[in-house]
C-alpha cells in the first residue's frame, strides 16, 4: 500500500505529461471541460498505479500505452487510428526522455544505469524530469 501512495504522485505528473503532450502537438482543440481533464488524468494515473501491485513488472509496461490511448481519443477527439499514432509518437518521446535523463544522470552522478532506475524510478522528481525532457524535445 505505501508503495502506491509513494508512486501516485509520479505517475500522475506521467499523465499529465501526456496531457500536455497532446495540447503540444495536437492541432488546436475545442474548450475541454477542466474537471473531465483532471477526472481523466487521476482514473488513468490510479489505474496504472494499480501495475506496481503486480509481481510481473511488465504489466505497467502493457498497461501505460492502452491508457494513452485513451487519453488522447478521450480527451482530444481523435480518432483510433490518430490515437494510436500519437500514442506511439508519445511513448517514443517518453523512451528518449527517459534514456536522455538516464544518460545525464549517470555522467553527473557516476551511478550505473540500474542504480539511477532504483533511485529515481517512480518518483516524483525522476517523473517530472523525464516528462520535462519528453516535453521539450517535441517542442524542438
Amino acid at each position: 500500500m505505501s508503495t502506491l501512495i509513494k508512486n501516485f504522485p509520479g505517475t500522475f505528473i506521467v499523465m499529465i505529461g501526456c496531457y500536455l503532450f497532446g495540447k503540444l502537438i495536437l492541432p488546436k482543440q475545442e474548450k475541454t471541460n477542466v474537471t473531465k481533464i483532471i477526472f481523466q488524468l487521476l482514473l488513468s494515473a490510479f489505474i496504472l498505479n494499480l501495475g506496481y501491485l503486480s509481481s510481473y513488472s511488465y504489466i505497467r509496461t502493457i498497461i501505460s500505452p492502452i491508457l494513452y490511448y485513451f487519453i488522447f481519443k478521450r480527451l482530444f477527439n481523435l480518432k483510433r487510428l490518430e490515437s494510436c499514432i500519437t500514442t506511439i509518437v508519445y511513448y517514443i518521446m517518453l523512451f528518449t526522455g527517459e534514456m536522455a535523463f538516464m544518460l545525464i544522470m549517470s555522467l553527473a552522478l557516476e551511478q550505473g544505469y540500474n542504480d539511477l532506475g532504483n533511485i529515481f524510478g517512480g518518483t516524483i522528481i525522476g517523473n517530472l524530469l523525464v516528462c520535462g525532457i519528453c516535453l521539450l524535445l517535441s517542442y524542438m
